[in-house]
Order: structure tokens, then C-alpha cells, then sequence
């Protein structure tokens, strides 16, 4: 019985070649070639989804991978209709909101941002919640108008320090708030 050939099938990934976006499938008891893995790929921009074993696929003409398809063990992320997400196998989340305008952005352990240049940052409120903060440059500038800053409870504007009864000034007197 000669096979005739769908224009569209589904498959199941049975191998996969990373490294060069192909896998073979298994349809319908038949197992394929190695086929090529539609992705978006030009010279503006090259963005890689690895194929995993056991994933379903829709298969062009027994040719061409056109992607994955949603299933029992791959199930859509948790979204809605104004959302668009991007979950890892770890769990990490990139989600936009068109409706709030809201980029989130939430990496289970580290996440790095690094440039040759400047990072920039406009916002009207930024807020920085962390157990730890470490700031390293050769040279630090804060600009904030008529504000202060507060440290553990200490003005650095409006802070005096207490002479002490050895100095030339005499004992007991304070300073005055900072210059």
C-alpha cells in the first residue's frame, strides 16, 4: 500500500540536533528524516527555540517542522487575552502587558544586564527592595534637588556631631548642620 503524502501532520519529536535546528519524528508509526525547525532567522535578528524529544509538532508536507503545538504535557502558560509570555523550563517569565503597559520581567536566580556603554534608566519612581545593595564606580554622583539623604535614622543634611571636651572649641558644644 503506497503512503500518500498530507500536506499538514502532526508528529511527536523522537531525536533532535540542537545545534542545527533538526529533529526527526515519529507520524503515525513512520518515522521521518532529519527535518528543519521553522525559526525566525535573518540577518536583523536570529532568535533559537531548542526542540526537546516528545514534543508535538505540526510537520509541512513531510518536509518542514512549523512549530509546537500546545498539549497534556505542555500546557499555555497562565496569560490573558492582552498578555503576551514567555515561560522557560526553570520557570523564568518575561510577560508584557498591552492593556497595563507593564513589562515583567522574573528570573528564579540571577539576572544580568551588561553593556560596553550606559545603562539609562527615566522613570518617576524607582524603588529597590533587596537585603543587599552594593554600588562600585570610581566616582558616584547624586543629584536631588532640596531632598536629603537618611541613613539608620541620620540626616546627611541636616546631621551635627557633638565636640568633644579636648578640642580648641571647648566642650559640649555641637556643630552646625552640614554645608
Amino acid at each position: 500500500m503506497k503512503y500518500e503524502q498530507a500536506l499538514i501532520e502532526c508528529g511527536t519529536v523522537i531525536e533532535a540536533k540542537e545545534d542545527q535546528a533538526l529533529v526527526k519524528a515519529h507520524i503515525l508509526g513512520r518515522e521521518t528524516d532529519w527535518l528543519p525547525i521553522l525559526q525566525q532567522a535573518n540577518e536583523f535578528k536570529r532568535h533559537y527555540t531548542p526542540p526537546r524529544i516528545g514534543q508535538q509538532v505540526v510537520i509541512l508536507m513531510g518536509r518542514y517542522v512549523l512549530g509546537s503545538i500546545f498539549n497534556k504535557t505542555c500546557r499555555e502558560p497562565v496569560a490573558n487575552t492582552t498578555e503576551d509570555v514567555t515561560v522557560y523550563e526553570d520557570g523564568t517569565e518575561i510577560r508584557y502587558d498591552s492593556k497595563t503597559h507593564t513589562l515583567t520581567l522574573k528570573a528564579l536566580d540571577a539576572l544580568k544586564i551588561e553593556t560596553n556603554q550606559s545603562v539609562s534608566i527615566t522613570t518617576q519612581n524607582a524603588t529597590v527592595n533587596a537585603s543587599a545593595v552594593k554600588v562600585e564606580a570610581s566616582e558616584i554622583e547624586l543629584k536631588g534637588g532640596s531632598g536629603d539623604v537618611v541613613v539608620n535614622g541620620i540626616s546627611l543634611v541636616n546631621h551635627t556631631h557633638p565636640q568633644n571636651a579636648g578640642n580648641h572649641y571647648g566642650g559640649g558644644a555641637s556643630t552646625g548642620a552640614a554645608q
